[in-house]
Parts: C-alpha cells; sequence; structure tokens
C-alpha cells in the first residue's frame, strides 16, 4: 500500500521488545472505533489490507503477513486517504469504520488485557508461529489473526491444542 510500510516480526519475544510497551499502554483504554479497507466495486471487505483498531487516538494496524509474521505499525495510515496498492488489477478501496461486527462488538469497551496469539505450524516439522494479537476487553473479546490468506477477526479465543499465547499485560 502507498505510504505504508510494514513492521514484520516472527518472535513474540521481538514483537514484545519493540512495541510491548505500547501494546501494554492500551490496557485501560477505550476501543474508539475500527477500521478495514472496503472494495466499493464488490461491497466488501479487503482482507489483504491491515486491519486499524483506534484506542482513543492511538491507532494500531495490524498486518498478518505470510503464514508466521505480523506487522505492528503505529498512526501510519491515514483513513482519510484512500488505500492504494501497486497492482495492476486494483479494485477501488477505501476505509470503512466499524463496518466488521466483531470489531463493531468492542467499540466502546476498555481493554483489560493484551495477549500475542501462537499457531503450531507444519506437517513433518512443526513449530509455533506467531499468528495475532487478542484484546479482552471489560465486555467482550476480539483477535486479528492470520486466516491463512488474509487478516481475520473474531469475537472468542482461538481455542485447542494448536494455539498458545504470550501474555503482554
Amino acid at each position: 500500500m502507498d505510504g505504508y510500510r510494514r513492521d514484520l516480526f516472527a518472535d513474540p519475544e521481538a514483537l514484545i521488545l519493540c512495541h510491548g510497551e505500547a501494546l501494554r499502554a492500551l490496557i485501560g483504554r477505550r476501543l474508539s472505533s475500527s477500521w478495514v479497507a472496503w472494495d466499493v466495486g464488490k461491497d466488501a471487505r479487503f482482507v489483504e489490507a491491515p486491519v486499524i483498531l483506534d484506542f482513543e487516538g492511538w491507532r494500531l494496524e495490524l498486518d498478518c503477513y505470510g503464514v508466521s509474521t505480523l506487522s505492528v505499525t503505529w498512526n501510519t495510515l491515514d483513513v482519510d486517504v484512500r488505500p492504494r496498492f501497486r497492482s495492476v488489477d486494483e479494485p477501488a478501496l477505501g476505509w470503512r469504520r466499524d463496518s466488521i461486527s466483531d470489531a463493531a462488538s468492542v467499540v466502546g469497551k476498555t481493554v483489560t488485557h493484551v495477549s500475542l496469539l501462537q499457531r503450531l505450524f507444519g506437517w513433518e516439522s512443526q513449530s509455533w508461529v506467531l499468528v495475532g494479537v487478542e484484546f479482552t476487553f471489560d465486555e467482550g473479546f476480539l483477535s486479528v489473526h492470520n486466516g491463512l490468506d488474509h487478516n481475520a477477526m473474531g469475537t472468542v479465543p482461538l481455542l485447542g491444542e494448536a494455539f498458545r499465547r504470550r501474555s503482554i499485560g
């Protein structure tokens, strides 16, 4: 996307070292709004673009890339400027506020806990890969995680032996 530079992490400890303090500072803040790129022609979310979560003026941009990396950036995307990708067949995009029910369900709620989500990945040789960030709210839950080929969101924790969490605070 024009003007957007991913800050990619595969290692949870490296992400915590770089962004842990800022992520912990979200505890006690309200989610003011959520933003997703919208394909105007299809009237649908463009899932390849970052998800923006605005916590009372702190805009967190989350973008899952590949199967094992997560980009975390802050305040780099302007939702008043049309998102543009460098592709020949680029759809007409815009930003939409609170248009995805998963994120809209926790707008106005206060963050009480933040965790990084890992998933066991691989067939013959398995390893834990970083796949998302989870937010627990005073009323509700939101994860932004890797949907294998897109940025996915959910309102319930992903459970099972294939998932583990690294608490940030």
